[in-house]
């Protein structure tokens, strides 16, 4: 590391290493003694660095800057104030310090991540098993999009014993920095579950509880509007409320995420009807882009189609690629 910042914390204790990037409350640091650290924002008297950073103020002023020198003596420190950089720049105007395109607004932040899990039995029976999912998201300053799909296929002794699929999309409008609304839709088709195919169309209110480079966590729910066209059983048509919830997080050094997503409805005439579905797991990376998947899916209907159970669960283990 050739650059050599250094973060001066209340306590008298100095950190140096290469200030990597400052978003709400944290600092995130790279040092040669301990590799990337994040430090309370709350915690600093003082930031000098060695080369200039990008800056983005609190009244959305955008300036590139050195740091100014750190404060050596408590003396300095009294003078430079409790929020002082020496760079006529008070910390408690720094919102960003090297912002992403996204907390920019200067452009987008893409994600997404496949995966495919497939296993063949034989002996007294012989059957197969293929599943497979995609998703993908585009973060903007004041917005976010994302489509998914997931689809699922079981034989045994040559007989189809389950084929579904589910198509989705989400846009958010950010209204806050943590606040958003939400456009949402999905289709979903399952044969053995008398859905010939089941749309929902809503939006709603959601909010946005993390989100920094290794934790994501939002929360949603507004109403839907879901229509059931159904092989043998009467079509329904119904408002439902709707929810949803996604988390994830990586974990430093190995790379590992774990996630959770769920989503459902309620059916606001029916309210004993209520439709659930969710997907637990962990990725491990193995080479490049290419992960190891454990995923739990867990679907639930409270009304399901006649001589089917409520729930579905499913363990899966395959490969997947992170884009």
């Amino acid at each position: 590391m050739t650059r050599a910042d250094e973060v001066v914390l209340q306590n008298g204790d100095r950190v140096t290493g290469l200030v990597v990037h400052k978003s709400g409350e944290t600092l995130t640091l790279l040092s040669d003694y301990a590799g990337r650290i994040t430090i309370p924002w709350k915690s600093i008297v003082a930031i000098a660095t060695d080369a200039p950073v990008e800056l983005i103020l609190s009244d959305e002023r955008r300036i590139r800057t050195r740091l100014g020198q750190a404060p050596s003596t408590a003396a300095e420190e009294e003078r430079a104030g409790p929020q002082g950089t020496g760079a006529g720049v008070r910390l408690d105007q720094i919102a960003f310090i090297n912002p992403t395109p996204v907390e920019s607004g200067l452009g987008t932040l893409s994600s997404g991540h496949a995966s495919l899990s497939s296993a063949t039995t034989s002996g007294n029976s012989t059957g197969t098993r293929s599943y497979a999912d995609v998703d993908y998201t585009v973060r903007g300053k004041r917005y976010r999009w994302s489509l998914s799909g997931k689809a699922n296929r079981v034989t045994d002794s040559g007989q189809e014993t389950a084929a579904n699929w589910l198509a989705g999309g989400n846009y958010d409008r950010f209204i806050a920095e943590d606040r958003f609304l939400y456009l949402r839709t999905s289709v979903e088709r399952d044969r053995f579950k008398d859905l010939n195919l089941r749309t929902a169309l809503g939006g709603g209110y959601g909010l946005q509880l993390i989100e920094n480079e290794r934790t994501n966590v939002s929360l949603r729910g507004g109403l839907d509007y879901v229509v059931v066209d159904r092989t043998t059983s009467p079509n329904e048509r119904y408002p439902a409320l709707g929810w949803g919830f996604k988390a994830s997080h990586r974990f430093d050094g190995a790379g590992s995420e774990v996630f959770h997503e769920d989503e459902g409805f309620w059916n606001l005439r029916d309210t004993m009807q209520v439709t659930f579905r969710s997907r637990t797991g962990l990725r491990v990376p193995l080479v490049d882009s290419l992960t190891a998947t454990l995923q739990l899916n867990f679907d639930w209907e409270s009304e399901p189609a006649e001589g089917r159970k409520p729930a579905d669960t499913t363990v899966l283990l395959g490969l997947g690629y992170t884009f």
